[in-house]
C-alpha cells in the first residue's frame, strides 16, 4: 500500500478504496444470491424440503432422536444410490421407499465412519455393538441351538 492511496480503517484494519469497493460488490452479490435462493425456496417448497432432508441425511448425526453432531460436523460415507441397497443384507429398495436406509456408526469419536443399513440390519448392528464379543458368540450359539431344538420338536409333532 503506497502512502498516496486513500486508506480507511475498519476495526483498526487498513482498507484501500479499491478493497472496500470489492467487498461491497461481493456483499451485494451475496444478497442477490440469498434473495434468489429465497424466491426458489418459496416457489418450490416440496423440492426444498427434499433437498434439506437429503443434506441432513448426509451431514447430521442423530441417536434416538437427539442430534449428536450438527450440520457440517459430519461427512458420512456416500449414500448408496442406483440402486439403494443395504450394505449388510444387500436388499435393494425402490425410489418410493421413504428413507429406507439408516447410517450406523460405531464410534462417537469418529462419526464419519459408518455404514448405510436397513432398519432390521441397523437393529442387528446395534445389538452386536452393545454385546461383548465373547458373550455374543455364546448367545449366538445358544440361540441357534434353541431354534434348532424347537424346530425339531415342532416337526416331530406334525
Amino acid at each position: 500500500m503506497s502512502e498516496l492511496e486513500d486508506v480507511t480503517y475498519i476495526d483498526g484494519v487498513p482498507f484501500t478504496t479499491e478493497q472496500i469497493q470489492t467487498l461491497n460488490k461481493a456483499l451485494t452479490e451475496k444478497k442477490k444470491t440469498y434473495e434468489r435462493a429465497k424466491r426458489w425456496r418459496l416457489a418450490n417448497p416440496e423440492r426444498f424440503k427434499a433437498n434439506a432432508l437429503d443434506y441432513e441425511r448426509h451431514h447430521r448425526l442423530t441417536s434416538r432422536g437427539h442430534r449428536l453432531f450438527g450440520p457440517n460436523q459430519v461427512t458420512k460415507r456416500p449414500y448408496p444410490e442406483d440402486p439403494i441397497r443395504c450394505e449388510v443384507c444387500r436388499h435393494v429398495f425402490d425410489e418410493s421407499d421413504k428413507r429406507p436406509l439408516l447410517y450406523h456408526h460405531w464410534n462417537n469419536e469418529v462419526p464419519d465412519w459408518g455404514i448405510w443399513v436397513c432398519t432390521p440390519c441397523h437393529k442387528l448392528c446395534e445389538s452386536i455393538d452393545s454385546c461383548p464379543p465373547k458373550e455374543l458368540e455364546v448367545l449366538t450359539t445358544q440361540y441357534l441351538a434353541l431354534k434348532q431344538s424347537i424346530n425339531e420338536e415342532c416337526y416331530a409333532q406334525i
